[in-house]
């Protein structure tokens, strides 16, 4: 064991000769077994000691408190005496005078309320005026001036006094009601000295009792002489008597003073106490807590030396095998880590190989940095400097981005397997890389959630107008893909920019119009320049043709709807709009043919009918969203066609005239037109309902509502006479069912309509 440790001992002395970082990591240990135990102790020490000695402190002021109690206790118990004693018929002035039987009765009672107290030594009754002044005790009677001596015992306060009489005896006098008398208790002295003595346990020092006016009644001490109790409590006299521990000097010495006062008579309990003596346990804890510090610092550098050890030991080894043990050699101090770190740099710089075993999987490393050039999350200021490891080159000063989609996706999928559609699209991918050789160089990767590829150009500089060849070359890739792999692609070209940073925002710009096929159609390039954008300062939609689609479907007349549609895309595609509002419009075109078929009550049970059928191709050209709502606005016809309950449309034709004719009659109803034209109500409403899709009432207001909205744009009547005009007799009822239609008051519609529509912020 002794020489193991001896050459531990050494290795330790090695290190410390010849490594940095051994001493590194031996002082960081010790610094923080240092600093710890710093704060741990000061914070504990200042605690601890503090706990103790208030500990010490507080037994001492218990042990007063108790003395204070006790003597409360029996002051209580003497009041009591007293009150008995005055309440005593035996006792009276009238019955002591009577004769000596009266004075020896007294005794004898007054001997019954000695022996009931045995703290208590005598009990005196003197009444005041009494010829001669005799004094009537337990003990006997005497002459008042043989038993105390004062010249006036009535003067004397109630409470406990040791300066009645020269003899030094200790009294407790209580007063007689209006002062007639007083009774005096003479108490054991010694008695209530041990009992004071034995709260002082084993510390040495005094315990004064003072009365009301500050004058000691008793005092114990057990050191020193009457001398030193004097100087002590002239020492006590001037410390103040509210604080609940104060310290006092008397010949150098130290003592703690601690005061406690009693609510019930007003007496003070001093204990003055021998400071050294009270705070010797606090020493020794000090003493303990001095020694517990020094053996967790001894510990503490221990483990710090084990730690460091162990921390150092893999470092070495790591240190020796990369350096081939020189470090063990060397006798100048170095830093193991330092060593590690030159030593790995030459390892980085003999492996520089390495980098070949990357550049095979550069395929799928292009790929990538591909995608995160079109998404436009690599840094422009640090792409060059990664580009090699991927193969690929960026030398030239211009970029763009073509995006070819493929046509008709759904038919390419299903009349192929997948891993053809993934062959296909990697020929495109190589195709249109190779076509990229005429204006420079590009790299392709499949995009628009594989349904199509993007190509990244890299362009020389030089033309007139860069847009130019690109624009040939997108024509010859969709002209190869019809040719060679029988697919009609729409391809997408976006801007050219000088800043390989900008990579992101050509591929944004190709990709917008690649939406533009919507209305372009299916097959064509598109070109992000070419693009015109809507100069209109209002928003157009269709509104007119889109009621008359509605009253159409409801009619179930197929060929209305047929040719309402075809002119509403044809409006759609004239007008010059953004591709937003072309997408929004043809969705909301959709949304009310949809609301029409839900407000009919239709049923959709039929596979032909279904909601989803609709949707099962996605439309991508306007031809297929026409095709698409054509299709399914004419089995919505078709259905309104076998409910119906009658083929007359002359009748209805009829109707409609009639109505044109008298709708501003305010007589005109349901019950008159039957007449009119001699069927019932009842069939008359039920037969326009299955023809038209509406009640008649609706569409009489229906009528009356569109000739009031003219008469509100083109002309200046008053609304009273637009109401009178068009049939209506109660204003009220017509502002109701206007608003309830429009949205806004009568009012409101001409202010907002003459007023001229508000222009578009660009």
């Amino acid at each position: 064991m002794r020489s193991l440790m001896k050459s531990w001992f050494e290795e330790i002395g090695h290190w410390l000769k010849h490594s940095n970082r051994f001493y590194h990591y031996l002082f960081s240990y010790i610094l923080i077994v240092v600093v710890l135990l710093f704060i741990i102790s000061s914070v504990v020490y200042g605690s601890f000691i503090s706990v103790i000695q208030k500990e010490a402190e507080r037994s001492t002021t218990i042990q007063l408190q108790q003395i204070n109690e006790l003597v409360d206790t029996r002051v209580r118990e003497m009041d009591l005496t007293a009150l008995q004693i005055t309440l005593n018929p035996t006792l009276t002035p009238f019955m002591i005078s009577q004769d000596g039987y009266g004075m020896y009765s007294a005794v004898g009672e007054l001997q019954k309320y000695r022996s009931s107290n045995g703290f208590i030594q005598d009990v005196a009754i003197y009444y005041e005026g009494s010829d001669p002044q005799l004094l009537y005790a337990s003990s006997g009677t005497y002459e008042l001036q043989n038993y105390v001596t004062s010249a006036d015992i009535s003067s004397l306060n109630q409470g406990m006094s040791k300066h009645l009489d020269d003899r030094g005896r200790l009294f407790y006098v209580h007063p007689l009601p209006e002062k007639y008398g007083v009774i005096l208790f003479m108490i054991k002295e010694q008695e209530l000295r041990e009992m004071i003595r034995s709260s002082l346990n084993e510390y040495n020092g005094f315990i004064f009792i003072l009365d009301k006016k500050g004058m000691p009644v008793v005092n114990v001490s057990n050191l020193g002489s009457e001398v030193k109790t004097a100087e002590v409590f002239e020492a006590v006299k001037q410390v103040n008597q509210e604080a609940a521990i104060d310290t006092v000097s008397v010949e150098g010495k130290p003592y703690s003073v601690m005061p406690i006062a009693s609510e019930i008579t007003g007496w003070s309990y001093i204990a003055v106490l021998d400071q050294e003596q009270l705070l010797g346990k606090v020493n020794e804890t000090r003493t303990l807590f001095n020694f517990t510090v020094a053996a967790v610092l001894l510990i503490g550098l221990v483990m710090a030396v084990v730690f460091s050890i162990r921390n150092y030991r893999p470092i070495r080894r790591l240190a020796s095998i990369v350096n081939e043990g020189r470090i063990l050699e060397t006798t100048s101090k170095r830093d193991e880590l330092k060593v590690i770190s030159e030593a790995f740099g030459e390892i980085a710089k003999e492996n520089e190989s390495l980098s070949v075993k990357l550049k095979s999987q550069s395929g799928l490393l292009k790929e990538r940095y591909i995608l995160a050039l079109l998404d436009g999350k690599l840094d422009g200021h640090r792409i060059p400097d990664t580009l090699g490891f991927a193969t690929l080159r960026f030398d030239k000063p211009h970029y763009a981005v073509l995006l070819l989609l493929i046509d008709d996706f759904e038919a390419f999928t299903r009349h192929h397997p997948s891993s053809m559609q993934d062959i296909i699209k990697y020929s495109l991918v190589k195709m249109l890389e190779d076509l990229a050789d005429e204006v420079g160089r590009g790299y392709g990767v499949e995009f628009l959630q594989r349904r199509g590829v993007a190509i990244v150009l890299n362009m020389e500089a030089g033309h007139e107008e860069p847009l130019k060849p690109l624009i040939g070359l997108a024509e010859k890739a969709a002209s190869l893909s019809r040719q060679y792999y029988n697919l009609t692609v729409t391809v997408g070209v976006g801007g050219v920019h000088d800043d390989i940073g900008m990579i992101h925002k050509s591929f944004a710009q190709a990709d917008y119009a690649l939406r533009h096929k919507l209305v372009k159609g299916a097959g064509k390039v598109i070109a992000y320049h070419e693009i015109k954008q809507s100069k209109e300062n209002t928003i157009w939609y269709p509104l007119d043709m889109e009621k008359q689609l509605v009253i159409a479907i409801k009619q179930g007349n197929s060929e209305e709807v047929e040719s309402l549609l075809r002119n509403m895309m044809g409006s759609i595609a004239a007008k010059p709009l953004s591709i937003e509002q072309v997408e929004y419009i043809c969705f909301d075109m959709i949304n009310t043919v949809i609301k029409t078929t839900v407000e009919m009550n239709i049923p959709l049970d039929d596979a032909d009918l279904t909601v989803e059928q609709m949707f099962a191709s996605r439309f991508e050209t306007f031809s297929e969203l026409e095709r698409l709502m054509i299709d399914y606005c004419q089995q919505i016809c078709k259905y309104i066609e076998s409910q119906k309950e009658s083929k007359n449309r002359d009748l209805l034709e009829q109707l409609r005239i009639y109505v044109l004719e008298h709708y501003t009659d305010p007589s005109i109803g349901l019950e008159s037109i039957a007449d009119e034209f001699g069927f019932s109500a009842s069939y008359l409403t039920r037969y326009f309902k299955n023809q038209t899709g509406q009640s008649l009432k609706h569409y009489i207001d229906q009528i009356r509502m569109e000739k009031a909205k003219e008469l509100l744009i083109h002309s200046d009547m008053t609304l009273g006479d637009i109401v009178l005009r068009v049939g209506y007799v109660d204003s009220t009822n017509f502002i109701r069912k206007f608003k309830k239609l429009e949205g806004i008051t009568p009012i409101q519609y001409r202010t907002i309509v003459q007023t001229g529509p508000l222009p578009i912020s660009k």
